[in-house]
């Protein structure tokens, strides 16, 4: 969700399983590619009534076997306990001075290595978000020098929330009434979870309720 800033103050992903019925090495390999109706387990409990986990469940963010299988291929090179996501909550302490949390936000992204985080990821969305958020409070120069941090960084991978990550997101926030997530926090949430990232760099509680662990 868009950074409060100034004011604003400060477990391991379940691991993948099959959905029921499926044998695991289908799920895992993709071998079936038929396309089958989305699983949103999140929005099957509020239909019949049930009340939803207050911790994501793994099934909340599966789509098809054939999103699946996508997404596999894409997450290889990233799937690492050494990756930290980005949240837009970090690149804006990192960006404004000012703010409340910018020398933290600083010291962490120095001692990355030190915490074994060797590779950073974030998303086009959260970029989206960085440079509106910039813009409205800095001024167009805070979004140019936020785009030269950006091109400095030989270890920021910036993944792209394609129509399959923008639904099951979508499904997430539809499911999870309970919560304030933003369409932008379930994206991030669906996108680490794809890519098997379990480290958020932010300021946002929301990475915590949704079962990620956040630095600083």
């Amino acid at each position: 969700m868009p950074y409060e800033g100034r004011s604003r103050s400060n477990s391991r992903l379940p691991a993948q399983h099959a959905p029921a019925g499926v044998p695991p090495n289908e799920a895992l390999h993709g071998r079936d590619r038929r396309r089958r109706a989305p699983i949103s387990v999140v929005l099957a409990l509020a239909a019949i009534g049930r009340s939803v986990p207050d911790r994501l469940s793994h099934r909340a963010f599966q789509g098809t076997r054939e999103e699946r299988h996508r997404s596999a291929t894409r997450r290889d090179p990233l799937r690492s306990p050494r990756v930290v996501f980005v949240d837009t909550s970090a690149w804006y302490s990192l960006s404004d001075r000012g703010d409340a949390n910018h020398r933290r936000a600083l010291a962490f992204l120095r001692e990355t290595p030190r915490h074994r985080l060797r590779r950073l990821v974030s998303s086009d969305y959260v970029l989206s978000e960085t440079y509106t958020l910039l813009r409205m409070r800095l001024g167009l120069r805070a979004v140019e020098v936020f785009i030269s941090l950006l091109a400095e960084r030989r270890d920021l991978s910036i993944e792209w929330i394609e129509a399959d990550r923008h639904s099951a997101a979508l499904r997430l926030l539809l499911g999870r009434r309970d919560k304030r997530w933003s369409h932008v926090d379930c994206t991030s949430f669906v996108l680490m979870h794809q890519l098997g990232v379990r480290d958020a760099f932010a300021f946002d509680q929301n990475f915590v309720q949704a079962g990620f662990r956040m630095h600083p």
